[in-house]
């Protein structure tokens, strides 16, 4: 009973939100190292790739192994198919990051007077800190951008179930993205040495 909780639908998710907290301060590290190197366009487009490939790949490891593990489950008949599971962890795990963009409304709003947030709300993703700034400019307030601007940013919360719903299929299906590359990049001699080696 314990590991079929361990693999439910919600402690995913939790499991899920906590992994992204990790993933912030990875990615933290690296949008404020390597961005503060040249602020070409390009360079800062290479950085928050990498901030992004960082994030999702973390992310993405908790919905794999749920999808593996339900693979297993059903196969054997303790479970009935659901290819959908992945999706509703990603949608839960979004919950918080989904509602930082309350935030940006409330600064629009000016709810605050001139008190503007804008900060506070790249702070809280700092993952998509470069894309955030592509749609509303930290050179205007965010009483200045515009409503679809922040719409635009909402947008980008929807990475995490899109990334979660992939990693559970693909668990589900039992491939491993990192295996794949790493037997890929092998030499091609190199399996028949391990088996001589054997």
């Amino acid at each position: 009973m314990a590991k079929k909780n361990k693999y439910a639908t919600g402690r995913v998710a939790l499991s899920t939100f906590g992994t992204s907290i990790v993933a912030l301060v990875f990615t933290s590290l690296v949008t404020l190292s390597l961005g503060t190197f040249s602020e070409n366009g390009f360079w800062i487009f290479i950085v928050q790739l990498i901030s992004l490939i960082i994030f999702v790949s973390m992310i993405y490891s908790p919905s794999w192994y749920c999808g593996d593990h339900d693979s297993n489950s059903v196969h054997f008949g303790h479970m009935e198919k659901d290819l959908n599971k992945g999706l509703r962890i990603g949608l839960l795990a979004m919950i918080p990051y989904a509602l930082t963009p309350v935030i940006l409304v409330l600064s629009k709003l000016q709810v605050f007077g001139k008190l503007d947030l804008g900060f506070v709300y790249r702070l809280l993703n700092v993952h998509m800190l470069y894309a955030i700034n592509w749609l509303i400019t930290p050179e205007k307030t965010i009483a200045e951008a515009s409503w679809f601007s922040i719409i635009g940013v909402w947008a980008y919360h929807l990475i995490i179930p899109a990334a979660c719903a992939a990693a559970y299929r693909l668990g589900f299906a039992h491939i491993s993205i990192s295996e794949r590359l790493i037997f890929k990049n092998l030499p091609k001699n190199s399996n028949s040495r391990n088996k001589k080696q054997k």
